[in-house]
């Protein structure tokens, strides 16, 4: 039976120097290698929930005749698994967690929140990019994927078929969409609504919300950061943020750029060309894209930013009233 099964096991522990594959009758076991991780390269969902992955090893079970094999090879991968620390991949199989996950911080109505948004022109369409958002956030941000999700709140529908829920975003003018644990809700805030009566200039805007502690956990900091630089470039969006208090941005009511940057910020055209910061000192992750993070933001000129026009205070919600328009306002209105 000319077939073969990969197995490869992420974990917290690497194996020692003489670690070795076993010799099983009627097949063959093969090291692919057995190396440290390097956390880019980590599947979304093993990085999130498992947390300290330091080791790689990656073995193939090949040429094997019958089930005794694959039952025995199987075996062993969890065993070590489990010793290591870590979670196992097999071909076909769902990912196996063999170690304790990361605890999911408290939620609760005084529970901190983190937001990452991107915000994207008008003549970009929602509806054009809801199958690359749903592949990116299977294969970056697993948790951001819908538990529940429907047209009111509650929502009343679960999750289980992809493709529906695709065909749903696209018919649906303000879908409620309830994320998986800890990640709490996305947001799609799309200007080809007509119910928004307020007159200002709106844009696209897709946001991700979540228990600030998160980003305390280097796994979700790296996770978070990468998401914002692939959204950003994915979208077209001329302005990206992780917010870990209220954004100066309200919603899809867009001012200029908030005062408060955020602990990242992502800058797209046309604000890329006008940020000489942009250009000479952030990092380019597109062709026009720039990123940068806590403390080493750029420097924006003052014309193209919107500032609030007075504290808040312990006010819960924000309107686009309490922020100044920039005096250089390159994004056309709606």
């Amino acid at each position: 039976m000319n077939q073969t099964i990969d197995y490869k096991i992420w974990s917290r522990i690497a194996p020692d120097d003489d670690w070795r594959l076993p010799k099983i009758s009627d097949c063959k076991l093969e090291l692919i290698e057995k190396r440290e991780a390097e956390m880019g390269e980590i599947p979304a969902d093993i990085l999130l929930s498992v947390g300290g992955i330091t080791s790689f090893v990656h073995f193939r079970l090949a040429e094997y005749e019958g089930e005794n094999s694959v039952i025995y090879a199987r075996k062993f991968a969890k065993k070590t698994a489990e010793e290591l620390e870590g979670a196992l991949e097999e071909t076909g199989m769902e990912t196996v967690f063999c170690t304790e996950k990361l605890i999911p911080p408290v939620l609760n109505e005084y529970t901190p929140m983190l937001t990452l948004s991107v915000w994207f022109d008008n003549d970009k369409s929602f509806s054009s990019l809801f199958e690359d958002i749903i592949a990116l956030f299977e294969r970056e941000m697993p948790f951001a994927l819908p538990s529940r999700f429907g047209e009111q709140t509650p929502p009343d529908r679960e999750y289980t078929d992809r493709a529906e829920f695709i065909e749903f975003l696209k018919n649906t003018p303000a879908p409620v969409w309830y994320a998986r644990k800890p990640v709490t809700h996305v947001h799609i805030n799309d200007c080809e609504r007509t119910d928004a009566k307020r007159e200002d200039l709106r844009v696209n805007r897709l946001s991700i919300r979540m228990p600030d502690e998160l980003y305390e956990t280097e796994e979700w900091k790296f996770a978070l950061r990468r998401l914002l630089r692939s959204l950003t470039a994915l979208t077209g969006g001329f302005f990206g943020q992780i917010c870990r208090e209220e954004s100066g941005v309200v919603s899809w009511w867009w001012r200029g750029i908030p005062l408060e940057l955020g602990v990242a910020c992502t800058f797209g055209e046309p604000y890329y060309s006008l940020i000489p910061d942009a250009s000479e000192n952030g990092e380019k992750f597109a062709e026009g894209y720039a990123y940068f993070e806590e403390p080493y933001g750029p420097y924006v000129p003052i014309e193209l930013v919107s500032s609030p026009k007075k504290k808040f205070g312990s006010r819960a919600r924000l309107y686009p009233d309490d922020f100044t328009v920039a005096a250089n306002m390159p994004i056309g209105r709606k």
